[in-house]
């Protein structure tokens, strides 16, 4: 998927539940991220075959602690190598969604742990010819903070962890947010 049509999709959604927020309680975030991919047919390291991606993450706050989220994100075309060279494999587009769990730490400092369900997608290109797009569906979790700078604006930071049949995955991201 392209990043303009990822960006626009995830925008057209959230617009859908605009007319619904109250105050602080909806928030939308863009953030970048580095990939560590292990799976049975390709093993991508975080020397430099990390893959990298830019996503957005949207969410309501069910509870003072607890919010729902979606995320989506697609990878930038890279510099990933697989198979001692023999092509590329780069994320083509990811998936999920997440109930988060977080605590205060101080006035604007919060931790948080997150579990989910995500599909990831890769596109798997071969230097001898041909390409294939080969999905994972898999069980996440994570933990990350959360900054705020002001009543509405705020930085994240996220470690999740990502486990399926075919490959196993860790995803760092950095993002800003903003709560409506």
């Amino acid at each position: 998927m392209q990043p303009n049509k990822l960006i626009l999709s995830t925008a057209l959604t959230l617009s859908c539940f605009l007319p619904f927020a109250q105050a602080d309680d909806w928030y939308a975030e863009t953030f970048v991220a580095g990939i560590y991919v292990d799976g049975e047919d390709y093993v991508v390291g975080p020397d430099e075959n990390s893959l990298s991606s830019v996503g957005l993450r949207g969410g309501y706050k069910l509870s003072k602690n607890f919010s729902l989220e979606v995320e989506a994100q697609t990878g930038l075309d890279g510099d990933t190598n697989y198979s001692l060279g023999l092509g590329e494999i780069n994320l083509d587009a990811s998936y999920g969604l997440f109930g988060t769990y977080s605590a205060p730490v101080s006035d604007k400092l919060s931790l948080h742990g997150r579990v989910g369900v995500v599909r990831n997608e890769y596109l798997i290109e071969s230097n001898l010819g041909g390409s294939k797009v080969t999905t994972s569906d898999s069980f996440a979790f994570g933990v990350g903070t959360t900054f705020d700078l002001t009543d509405t604006l705020y930085l994240r930071g996220d470690l999740t962890q990502f486990n399926s049949y075919s490959a196993d995955s860790s995803s760092l991201s950095v993002g800003a947010g903003f709560r409506f």
